[in-house]
């Protein structure tokens, strides 16, 4: 079962398939190929791990940070901070811990978090 799962995902990638695509095709030409679980019990424990609340987060997560630094709400902070920190050395890091600093202030008041050394 390993080797035709390395081997079927191994001819897909160099297919060009994306790789999500190639390891769900991989994984189902193992399955039938080793004739293991029904694969109605496979549909369903893949269909159950998307019911998870943490599982479903975090592209949720990723999605907001894409459209925040899209468009001007990261826009501003970033170009704020890297002109505040263009002078020193090590510029561009420093530039990322006080952007993420400047931003962790909001959403520390908006959870009313204990946070008072957070302020921008």
């Amino acid at each position: 079962m390993s080797l035709v799962l390395v081997l079927a995902f191994c001819l897909l990638a160099f297919a060009a398939v994306p790789v999500a695509h190639a390891l769900v095709i991989a994984s189902g030409l193992a399955l039938l190929w080793d004739g293991g679980p029904p694969l109605m019990l496979v549909a369903q424990q893949m269909f159950q791990q998307t019911q998870s609340f943490p599982m479903l987060a975090l592209p949720f997560f990723i999605l907001a940070g894409t459209l925040i630094m899209e468009g001007k709400p990261g826009e501003e902070p970033l170009r704020f901070t890297s002109e505040l920190m263009q002078r020193l050395r090590g510029g561009a890091l420093s530039t990322t811990v006080v952007g993420s600093w400047c931003s962790a202030g909001p959403a520390a008041r908006q959870w009313r978090m204990p946070l008072r050394w957070v302020r921008c």
